[in-house]
């Protein structure tokens, strides 16, 4: 073969293996699975965290109405991972965040089959709706209540006490209703003003309350989700009370804590009034009672401003230390009374609890722990730090009705949480 054929010959195949690398090249870049400009600051792997919201929709005043049933703020991070290619399988993170921005106050309960999160936001009072396996939540009512600071819920979602802080008279406003499924209106009634705490009962769709009864003391107030059906259980002439409802017949009161201070904690009978004391000279008691009201969780504050958790055994009258150290405000006791999930600080630095933790002083870095009392063993179940990326005070636990998730509240930013306790 002549040279110049040759030659010819090499120039004509160098120049085909060219042309398919520059033909693989845009194939590859166009078939991938999102733009290179999606990858962010944070490199490739910057966006398997980074959650996006839906539309929260527009705004009405007071009572006013928006596009209600759109796709709700929440889905923060903790996007989905995806099994598999396209159309495979997908697969939420273990922890997540579910809302970005604050929320008043959250449930979790069983519809259809389903496990649903419903929660009020902050801003705007406007309730949302998410399957917790899903991320995009959905906007179910339209009535705009500025600046709702906290909500209390029933078990089952469908009921809700909403309370802010009047602009005009500054009083505290308590409204208790649900939401008109045919209007995505709020429908409800006021409850008496100036209501500095609530709580629910965890077996009958009731909410306990104390109101001043003038004279200095209180009143305790049992009654309906709207004020139906009041009636007084109680009165006190001390008014300093902190108060959960964990069982139909008995309301657990403990004094309002401080770190020098000795606190006690009673139970008030809700068929006779009576008032029993449970634990007393404790300083800076803050308690979480079980839904059998046998197991009382207890923090002591110490005097080299720390604090030390025990669980005291009614029945008993015995009480032993608890192998973390954690603030009772941040555990939930499953329905058996046997096993409690908390978050648990890394490190408690030294400072005057609860005083400090409660006025924002003071924050933590918690992980989640399972303590199991039955069988005297503890377990770390999840380090969010390493998980997300990111530091979380955990407050207001709240079990899944088969306790296969927990949804809880970052203190930080009042950003709404869940864990899956199975995986």
């Amino acid at each position: 073969m002549p040279k110049k054929t040759l030659k010819i010959l090499i120039i004509i195949l160098f120049a085909i293996v060219i042309g398919l690398f520059i033909a693989a090249f845009f194939i590859s870049k166009d078939g991938t699975t999102g733009d290179v400009s999606s990858i962010g600051d944070n490199g490739i792997f910057g966006g398997f965290f980074s959650g996006s919201g839906g539309d929260s929709g527009s705004s009405g005043g007071i009572g006013g109405s928006g596009s209600g049933g759109s796709s709700g703020s929440g889905g923060g991070n903790g996007s989905l991972f995806e099994d598999g290619r396209d159309g495979g399988e997908k697969k939420l993170p273990v922890l997540r965040k579910i809302t970005d921005g604050p929320v008043s106050g959250a449930v979790i309960f069983d519809r259809d089959k389903n496990t649903l999160v419903r929660y009020m936001e902050k801003a705007t009072g406007h309730i949302y709706e998410v399957n917790i396996k899903e991320t995009n939540p959905v906007r179910i009512s339209n009535t705009t209540v500025p600046r709702v600071y906290e909500t209390l819920w029933s078990t089952d979602g469908k009921l809700f006490v909403a309370r802010y802080l009047d602009d005009e008279t500054e009083v505290i406003k308590s409204f208790g209703g649900s939401v008109n499924t045919e209007t995505n209106e709020l429908d409800g009634a006021f409850l008496v003003d100036g209501i500095n705490q609530m709580a629910i009962s965890q077996e009958s769709n009731r909410v306990f309350y104390l109101s001043d009864s003038g004279d200095g003391g209180v009143n305790g107030i049992a009654s309906g989700f709207r004020g139906e059906d009041k009636s007084q259980i109680f009165s006190s002439e001390f008014s300093e009370w902190l108060f959960t409802w964990p069982r139909v017949r008995n309301v657990a009161l403990t004094t309002k804590p401080s770190s020098g201070v000795p606190g006690s904690m009673y139970f008030l009978n809700t068929q006779n009034g009576a008032f029993d004391k449970i634990l007393g000279d404790i300083n800076g008691l803050t308690t979480a009672t079980s839904p059998n009201t046998s197991r009382v969780l207890y923090s002591e504050s110490l005097r080299t401003k720390t604090i030390k958790l025990r669980l005291y055994d009614v029945p008993t009258d015995k009480a032993k230390d608890i192998d973390v150290v954690t603030l009772p405000e941040k555990c939930v006791w499953t329905s058996d009374s046997d096993i409690i999930y908390c978050g648990v600080p890394t490190i408690i630095s030294r400072a005057d609890y609860p005083d400090e933790w409660y006025q924002g002083l003071v924050s933590f870095a918690d992980d989640v722990w399972k303590i199991d009392i039955k069988n005297g063993f503890v377990d770390l179940l999840a380090i969010p730090v390493e998980l997300v990326g990111e530091e979380v005070d955990l407050i207001n636990p709240i079990l899944s009705p088969n306790e296969d998730y927990v949804i809880f509240t970052n203190k930080k930013d009042s950003s709404l949480w869940s864990l899956s306790l199975t995986e």
